[in-house]
């Protein structure tokens, strides 16, 4: 998730809000006709519905592009910039003809405590759970600990859960399906050995991104993400060059999705755990043995578990093990 920290100047030498568009149907990165968007806190409820008209910044589409479907958003954080809530930033584009209204939260911080936007939660979330940052201290602790676990999450499940632009070389087979390991958002660019002026377009590949373009989850390409291409691909090893956008990530009503809330859940309850000074130890006990059986009792016998024995499982806390393994990649096998 995207953290940003007061008097950050954001543009296009500090590109740290970036916002990706696709054409809507196929996959594949598209730029809008025109765009505007506006950010607020959302520490007044009247401010979370949606801006009037007025209120709106128009976004010069040339100047912030940084590639086909990529646009830094334009922003002077206020050296005030509230920290215990986080910010939404709405966006409205228009794309053949169409136009369409989307939105993402992002946190603010007092300063930068170099959280990238691979991190699964935001500061401010851990301040509305009740975790105290009003030190410097806390922070700094807090913000390492949003770091550490979002890749232990990430180690864990095998998968990111942030949208990441970036160019990827694949294996082929002599067929017409290119199979992918990390879910797909939107593509950019392909390179293949036999066409090195190859164009991507609707008419030579089906990009299958549904959760996406359709909201679709049954069946979830996302567990199975791959491009069919129509007139098929010639065998080889590392010999395609994909460029686009790849992750794990919810639909929310824009083009690349979020963070799935329980994996941001999970980030928040993991930092409790490790947070030091929240809880004794008594009390992270108890914790870790929330959704776990203590005991059971029939018409003829019963038990009672000793209470100093944690159960352990993968994080000793019972939601959190069930949230991960409900988000693990699947396994995958290969000939060599």
């Amino acid at each position: 998730m995207i953290s940003l920290y007061r008097n950050q100047i954001v543009g296009a030498d500090d590109p740290a809000l970036v916002w990706y568009f696709t054409d809507g149907s196929t996959g594949l990165l598209a730029d809008p006709d025109s765009m505007d968007y506006r950010i607020v806190v959302l520490n007044d409820p009247l401010e979370q519905v949606l801006p009037e008209v007025e209120m709106w910044q128009e976004l010069d589409i040339d100047a912030n592009k940084l590639s086909i479907g990529r646009y830094v958003l334009p922003w002077s954080v206020p050296s005030d910039a509230d920290i215990d809530y986080a910010y939404r930033v709405y966006v409205r584009w228009v794309m053949g003809g169409v136009t369409k209204t989307a939105w993402q939260d992002i946190g603010v911080n007092d300063m930068d405590y170099g959280l990238s936007n691979e991190c699964c939660c935001l500061m401010c979330d851990l301040t509305l759970s009740g975790i105290d940052l009003s030190s410097i201290r806390n922070k700094m602790r807090a913000a390492s600990l949003i770091q550490r676990m979002s890749q232990y999450i990430r180690n864990i499940t095998d998968r990111s859960f942030h949208p990441e632009y970036k160019t990827i070389k694949l294996d082929s087979i002599s067929n017409d399906t290119l199979m992918l390991r990390e879910p797909i958002i939107g593509i950019e660019s392909m390179v293949l050995p036999e066409l090195l002026d190859f164009e991507v377009d609707a008419g030579s590949m089906a990009i299958y991104s549904r959760h996406l373009t359709d909201n679709l989850k049954d069946p979830d390409d996302r567990d199975v993400p791959m491009i069919y291409m129509e007139n098929g691909i010639r065998g080889g090893s590392q010999n395609i060059e994909l460029t686009g956008v790849f992750g794990y990530t919810d639909p929310d009503g824009t083009c690349f999705g979020k963070v799935p809330d329980l994996i941001r859940d999970a980030c928040v309850q993991l930092v409790w755990r490790d947070m030091p000074g929240l809880m004794d130890q008594s009390e992270q006990n108890d914790r870790r043995r929330e959704g776990f059986i203590t005991s059971e009792k029939t018409s003829t016998q019963s038990y009672t578990m000793d209470s100093s024995v944690v159960p352990s499982g993968v994080t000793g806390i019972g939601d959190v093990d069930t949230i991960l393994s409900m988000y693990c990649a699947p396994f995958s096998v290969s000939v060599a």
